[in-house]
């Protein structure tokens, strides 16, 4: 039995997305060609691996056990097409970046930044979203490794590796009603709505815990969001929303009619990670990004230039 490594992948499109049509749409091949090769595939391994109904395509049990299986396959393939190029190319390569907008001003842009003149024939694609689903492109094998700054969960068949910790600050306009409040303390946040983190984040399970030991149900998130810069910035300046911005970045910030809320229970206190799948091929890009991440949350000149230029975007919006 000869089957070939585009079918699998092929197959591993159609289970992701459960609809013939538009995975051969994101595949750019036409529906009757993505049919054959499935057909080919079934053919080659004597098992049916969908049930086919008009609302789409859901493995059979055969087509499940033969899903992880053909992951496998087509990752260890790519990691050795990869380590080829690199071979051939004497360490030039792409390197695929999962990264949360938390993640992106003070920890990846400077290490992407310290890294980028040392090897100008890299090639960095990044992709951006919540951790849960860059995490599952990684297990997938579509990213090489995922930055994130606020997230704590394991997860099957990768490796978490603490960089440092990571803190982010309380956020308001300048002349919000808060600060005119002698002794402000924690429950004078009550009434207030803010723009904050969903559940899924480390910070905000920590932020809800601190509020539930004081006695008080936490406050309306008026925007659940990954926390960011720029966005939050130009959001908390126009509005009585209460914000978050990494603490590295507060002095910048500042500059542009925010202030943070002096309220010490508000700090968001979060360990910044990465995460990488087990057994996968290393690159030498990869091993540099990886070496350049703690370098580059230490380089105080480029985390006040990306924050002054985030802000700047802001203030023009």
């Amino acid at each position: 039995m000869t089957i070939a490594i585009r079918d699998l992948e092929y197959f591993l499109a159609v289970a992701d997305m459960k609809q013939l049509a538009k995975a051969a749409i994101n595949l750019g091949l036409t529906s009757a060609a993505l049919s054959k090769s499935i057909g080919r595939l079934e053919k080659e391994a004597g098992i049916r691996l969908f049930d086919r109904s008009p609302e789409g395509m859901q493995l059979t049990s055969a087509g499940r056990a033969l899903e992880s299986r053909a992951r496998a396959v087509c990752m260890e393939h790519d990691d050795a097409l990869r380590f080829a190029t690199d071979v051939r190319t004497g360490r030039a390569g792409t390197i695929r970046i999962g990264a949360t907008l938390g993640s992106v001003d003070d920890i990846v842009a400077p290490a992407v930044a310290h890294l980028q003149p040392k090897r100008p024939a890299m090639r960095a694609k990044i992709t951006f979203g919540t951790p849960d689903f860059l995490l599952e492109e990684l297990q997938h094998g579509h990213l090489d490794i995922v930055v994130v700054g606020s997230y704590d969960a394991p997860c099957a068949g990768l490796n978490r590796v603490s960089i440092g910790d990571h803190t982010y600050s309380p956020l308001v306009r300048a002349g919000h009603p808060l600060l005119s409040r002698p002794g402000l303390c924690l429950e004078d946040i009550d009434g207030y709505s803010w723009i904050g983190p969903d559940t899924q984040f480390a910070a905000r399970r920590r932020f809800d815990d601190k509020l539930k030991h004081a006695g008080m149900e936490a406050p309306v998130a008026c925007v659940e969001a990954e926390l960011g810069t720029a966005w939050v910035v130009q959001v908390v300046r126009r509005t009585d929303l209460i914000g978050y911005v990494s603490t590295s970045l507060v002095p910048e910030v500042e500059e542009h009619h925010v202030c943070v809320l002096p309220i010490r229970e508000l700090v968001l206190e979060t360990t910044a990670s990465y995460y990488l799948r087990d057994g996968a091929y290393m690159s030498p890009i990869l091993a540099e990004f990886i070496e350049q991440l703690d370098l580059g949350r230490l380089d105080p000149s480029f985390r006040a230039g990306a924050a002054a230029a985030a802000a700047a975007a802001a203030a023009r919006a």
